[in-house]
């Protein structure tokens, strides 16, 4: 499916910097994920621009009409997110430029000493998640999803891997997931 990269104006091996995933809409290529990883760091670039940065040229190995192209979602680098609005469809046959633009959050330590309720958010080192060691909102949410999933249906769909303690949906219970995908975490 990925013809042709190129990072920092120089041609790479696109298996090289893409690591392949499945997650709940299909099969996914994912750009510098680090995942878990806690000593592994997504690779920068040296400049901005058109010239610089990730090129990608690519062939999906299906043609259906009505879809043809791919999808193409922007996430930090820590989460394989199952967020829709980051998400942006490309046609087939086009040639596109997506901007990225990183913010970070950052907090005086004097916010960190009020309490959850009084900020309105957790610190990474404040709640442990059952089955991610980093945490972030989207691997909390997608946590949260699975943990309902289970509760709804007796079980998780194939979609949600990290879940091993739990027995993975049949094709029973697709009318179960299809009936709770627009849950809210």
């Amino acid at each position: 499916m990925l013809v042709r990269c190129t990072w920092n104006r120089k041609t790479v091996n696109c298996n090289a910097i893409f690591e392949e995933k499945y997650i709940g809409y299909g099969r996914c290529c994912s750009f510098n994920y680090v995942g878990e990883s806690l000593n592994k760091t997504p690779i920068r670039t040296e400049s901005y621009g058109i010239f610089t940065g990730l090129k990608v040229w690519i062939k999906p190995h299906y043609n259906i009409r009505e879809y043809s192209g791919v999808l193409v979602q922007i996430d930090d680098s820590r989460d394989l997110s199952y967020k829709v609005e980051n998400r942006k469809f490309l046609s087939l046959g086009t040639v596109n430029y997506i901007h990225v633009q990183a913010s970070k959050k950052l907090t005086s330590p004097d916010v960190k000493r009020l309490s959850n309720k009084q900020r309105n958010c957790v610190y990474g080192d404040e709640r442990k998640l059952k089955y991610f060691k980093i945490y972030t909102n989207a691997k909390c949410a997608v946590s949260c999803k699975a943990e309902f999933f289970y509760k709804l249906c007796q079980c998780v769909p194939h979609y949600y891997g990290f879940v091993n303690d739990k027995p993975m949906c049949g094709l029973n219970k697709l009318p179960c997931i299809e009936s709770n995908t627009e849950m809210e975490c």
